[in-house]
């Protein structure tokens, strides 16, 4: 690799870039779920190499909700990635509509739990007898659980915003 790639991509690593998208549900998408499926997940073995990192160096208030939608203060060497392709929504897809479905249930009182500790929420919806009382402070009672399963987010509207957030990417706003 030259060495001007390098240098571009350890800028982009330090450089805090801002991804900005339409909604506060593709900002929910990248941060629970497709971070880590660019790391270590579906695109773990894609080219080149280090890909993942610059987007995975993003913090969450370096993720703006609004327009123009893109990408500013960095120079990520990959961009195009398909967040809505069928074979990973099959894998991910029920998890992320859960998860948003409780932030739109919960609002502020769940996002700063999707934000520090996302994968403490179970991904099938079933709280544990030994969690039950730490989550019901968060209001995390069965009956929220199964409500989030019902929606109102779905597979449908979860692709959609999949398709926005692989849009975003893909647009470099200088």
């Amino acid at each position: 690799m030259s060495r001007a790639k390098d240098v571009l991509r350890t800028v982009s690593e330090v450089s805090g870039m801002i991804l900005t998208v339409a909604n506060m549900e593709q900002k929910l998408i990248f941060w629970i779920e497709m971070m880590g499926q660019l790391s270590d997940g579906y695109w773990e073995n894609s080219e080149p190499r280090d890909h993942w990192k610059p987007w995975c160096n993003i913090k969450w208030n370096d993720i703006k909700v609004g327009s123009p939608i893109g990408t500013k203060g960095g120079y990520p060497p990959k961009r195009n990635y398909s967040f809505s392709a069928k074979n990973l929504l099959d894998i991910v897809g029920d998890r992320v509509v859960l998860k948003i479905n409780l932030w739109k249930k919960l609002g502020a009182k769940i996002e700063k739990v999707l934000k520090d500790n996302h994968w403490s929420i179970p991904d099938d919806g079933v709280i544990s007898d030994n969690k039950r009382e730490k989550f019901a402070k968060l209001g995390l009672t069965k009956e929220v659980m199964q409500a989030a399963k019902e929606g109102p987010y779905t597979m449908a509207q979860l692709k959609k915003d999949c398709k926005g957030l692989s849009d975003a990417f893909k647009i470099n706003l200088g």
